[in-house]
């Protein structure tokens, strides 16, 4: 068959379809026009607030370390008193902790965590310890560790997946 044939053919079939197709006519567009043009802006629902609006108060900092007395979870009307122990020194090095701003959601984790409160673990020539997921659950991708070798002391041979930041003091 030739190519003048073949295109022939096929012409032939997709104007059957293309004459099956519907068709737009002046009244079907009128009467669009005018469905749309009836409509008004008088018979659309009045807006209404679905969340709180953004309070006005600058949640400024409640207290610093130098303050005096116990600080407690209490930001304008919201909170209360604590009954229980009280770390006064870490509450106060902490204020948006204890009692947060009212913008805050909590979805942010604490990036906070002191060494101190660290397994130590002690062997000949030095010590180490160190932080990641098991005690501060937010660090998935690094870990962090404080090391004290004396003098002559060789840290074991081992590598890690990832580069990392070393700071050696």
């Amino acid at each position: 068959m030739s190519k003048s044939l073949i295109s022939l053919l096929c012409s032939v079939l997709l104007s059957k379809y293309a004459i099956a197709a519907p068709a737009s006519s002046l009244t079907a567009s009128s009467t669009v026009a005018s469905v749309v043009s009836e409509a008004s802006t008088a018979t659309a629902a009045a807006p209404i607030s679905t969340v709180p609006y953004a309070s006005d108060n600058a949640n400024g900092i409640m207290w610093s370390p130098t303050t005096d007395g116990s600080p407690q979870p209490i930001r304008g009307s919201l909170g209360a008193t604590i009954l229980g122990p009280q770390n006064v020194p870490l509450d106060q090095q902490n204020p948006d902790l204890l009692a947060p701003p009212t913008t805050d959601a909590g979805t942010v984790g604490n990036a906070k965590w002191p060494m101190s409160l660290s397994h130590n673990r002690m062997q000949t020539g030095g010590w180490a310890r160190q932080q990641n997921d098991a005690v501060m659950p937010m660090a998935t991708g690094m870990a962090g560790v404080n090391m004290r070798l004396e003098a002559g002391a060789i840290r074991e041979l081992h590598w890690h997946k990832t580069a990392e930041v070393l700071l050696i003091v």
